[in-house]
């Protein structure tokens, strides 16, 4: 028997009807990605698909954060790809897979 978690992700917030990701940036890395927190609209959908879109902007943050801690502990070369903040606008509005 398998029990399921029906508890909301904690960067995962509902705004009227639409959900929301939101992930407080660690006071030590807002200079370097310059932002107290990195958000993303989640769009109208069902509870359950708005846990998996938090998961996956979780991974999204957590890489930003681990990215942000590299270059300020001096680890980075010229080489290193960008934050992943510069590579895409945290406001892009949400694709969804059956509406192309």
């Amino acid at each position: 028997m398998q029990i399921l978690n029906d508890r909301k992700p904690s960067r995962l917030f509902r705004r009227g009807r639409r959900w929301t990701f939101r992930a407080f940036v660690p006071e030590e890395l807002r200079a370097i990605i310059g932002k107290r927190e990195v958000w993303k609209s989640l769009g109208a959908v069902s509870h359950r698909e708005a846990v998996r879109l938090s998961h996956v902007e979780s991974v999204k943050a957590d890489a930003l954060f681990a990215e942000a801690r590299a270059k300020r502990a001096g680890s980075t070369t010229d080489d290193t790809p960008a934050l992943v903040s510069d590579r895409a606008s945290p406001r892009q509005p949400h694709k969804r897979a059956c509406c192309n």
